[in-house]
């Protein structure tokens, strides 16, 4: 079964939610995955204390308090997927029929994805441990 963001970047490729919800959240790539790996791996073969983790992987978070603190820094920067889409005018049509081009009442954006279904599929390992987002 494919991903909601896969069916997303199948329609635009350039769509990543995880970067812009990174760079929105201050949390570098490298933070993020290293507090996925601690969350995941302290949930499917845990638990792992933190001295454990430090000695076998070495990297930051070594507890899995602060590496959920750091995916809920970035879970809460996941946004809504918005689309431009062309109507029938909804401006001036008079207007309209003399200057197309230029009428702003033929763009409209419209919602494909709500920012909740986004993180249920960034954060599908998450769930699959704890029943739901435990932030």
């Amino acid at each position: 079964m494919t991903g909601l963001i896969a069916r997303l970047q199948a329609e635009d490729p350039s769509f990543d939610p995880l970067a812009l919800a990174l760079a929105a959240s201050g949390v570098s790539r490298e933070q993020f995955v290293a507090a996925h790996d601690r969350v995941t791996a302290d949930g499917y073969f845990g638990p792992i204390n933190d001295a454990e983790w430090l000695e076998q992987d070495g990297r930051e978070p070594a507890s899995v308090r602060e590496a959920l603190k750091v995916l809920s820094q970035v879970h809460d920067e996941v946004s809504d997927y918005w689309i431009e889409v062309m109507t029938e005018c909804m401006d001036n049509e008079d207007r309209c029929e003399d200057d197309f081009e230029n009428c702003p009442g033929h763009l409209i954006r419209e919602k494909w994805a709500e920012s909740n279904d986004i993180s249920k599929d960034l954060f599908r390992e998450v769930i699959e441990i704890y029943g739901s987002l435990p932030f």
